[in-house]
């Protein structure tokens, strides 16, 4: 476990960053920055939920290589962080789509409705972050081997979501990440081609395990299902 002093000063980042809303300055990103830095440095081992903390508020920032290398640590440390995997989809999935030249006439609905998986400053400025992205693409990677990036992210996220279903978790955690999934899915399905149609990730949420995930009341047990039916009812 964390030592106590790295944990204060992961607790006063995050305070920092609450108290910069959705409008944070340079200066503020900076300072939470740095203290997660610091955190990280200080903590008696190695401290994931930092690095997945340091790769949400750079994809907040549209800092998304830094996001992108962030995400990578984070995973290295916790295989099934589902909140770094996902930033690692959302970014693959963008590049991807902007190489293949639809999300020049889509982006619009493409980065509104990823937006909403996070509800992040970078994404809910739609042709902004993905004239960003589109800038990023000067490093000349070839639109075939972006469509491949996407779909082994993808493919690693959907893995974390059958494991966290398989092994157990909390209602509220299942909630949240199949959500997040099915709104993901709701924008790829929409503006691209690029996901391997052997995917299907409606499917995958619909016929989820979920005898393992704990329930602490019915309501949370009637959203679980609920939140399946939705699935299934978006494959038909």
């Amino acid at each position: 476990m964390a030592n106590q002093e790295s944990i204060d000063i992961l607790l006063k980042a995050v305070d920092l960053w609450k108290k910069a809303a959705d409008n944070p300055t340079e200066k503020q990103y900076r300072d939470t920055v740095s203290l997660i830095q610091l955190a990280i440095k200080k903590s008696s081992e190695p401290l994931s939920i930092g690095h997945s903390m340091l790769a949400q508020i750079h994809f907040d920032m549209d800092n998304f290589g830094a996001a992108w290398d962030a995400s990578e640590q984070g995973l290295i440390l916790d295989p099934h962080d589902y909140k770094s995997q996902l930033i690692r989809v959302i970014i693959a999935f963008a590049y991807a789509n902007e190489a293949q030249g639809h999300a020049q006439e889509q982006r619009g609905g493409l980065f509104g409705v990823i937006g909403g998986v996070f509800r992040s400053k970078g994404f809910t400025e739609n042709y902004r972050a993905g004239q960003k992205l589109g800038e990023a693409l000067a490093s000349g990677i070839a639109p075939n081997r972006l469509k491949k990036l996407f779909n082994e992210e993808l493919k690693k996220l959907l893995a974390v979501f059958q494991y966290m279903c398989t092994n157990g978790c909390q209602a509220s955690d299942f909630l949240e990440f199949a959500s997040r999934l099915t709104k993901l899915a709701d924008g790829i399905y929409e503006n691209s081609k690029l996901l391997d149609s052997r995917v299907n990730i409606y499917d995958l949420i619909a016929n989820a395990p979920t005898e393992r995930i704990e329930c602490e009341t019915e309501d949370e047990q009637q959203l679980v299902e609920t939140t399946q039916l939705i699935a299934e009812g978006r494959t038909v």
